[in-house]
């Protein structure tokens, strides 16, 4: 089996093929072993994506005669995004469990204690509190005094009625 990777005919060739199969094989654990709590779904992607980079990079190592190729910059910046994504979940979880569960209060205020005797709602009141006296007050010197009386006016006289 023939190797393509000569660092001394094509560096840039053979440093590709290195990296991408080392991303791979990153994306690759990350997927299958579920380091740092990743969900079903972001598992199933770095799996994914993880096992094409690594296919990729073994065709372009030990299948590939020469020609045209492709350079995929997001194998080097999917693999560290993923890891840093790993990490800061993982921080964020452990912080979780160590603050412990929130329990929601159940009730924020305490009751008021019952009322002893308490009558039911719409009862008669036997005892109900009388409305207050009014209260004692100096005469107002601009109150409104009573209107005195208008004497009566005539009514009109019509036109017609003289004869």
């Amino acid at each position: 089996m023939y190797w393509n990777l000569d660092f001394d005919a094509d560096p840039g060739f053979s440093a590709y093929v290195v990296l991408l199969v080392i991303s791979g094989l990153i994306m690759l654990f990350l997927g299958i072993s579920g380091v740092g709590e990743q969900t079903k779904g972001e598992r199933a992607v770095s799996a994914v994506v993880g096992l094409a980079f690594f296919g990729y990079g073994f065709y372009l190592a030990l299948l590939f005669d020469g020609g045209t190729y492709w350079i995929v910059f997001k194998a080097f910046i999917v693999p560290a995004v993923l890891i840093f994504n790993v990490i800061r979940n993982a921080i964020t979880r452990r912080k979780e469990r160590k603050a412990g569960p929130v329990e929601a209060q159940a009730n924020p205020y305490p009751a008021y204690p019952p009322q002893a005797n308490a009558a039911q709602p719409y009862a008669p009141q036997p005892a109900a509190p009388q409305a207050y006296a009014p209260q004692p007050a100096a005469p107002q010197p601009y109150a409104p005094q009573p209107a005195a009386p208008q004497a009566a006016q005539p009514a009109p006289v019509s036109p017609v009625q003289e004869q």
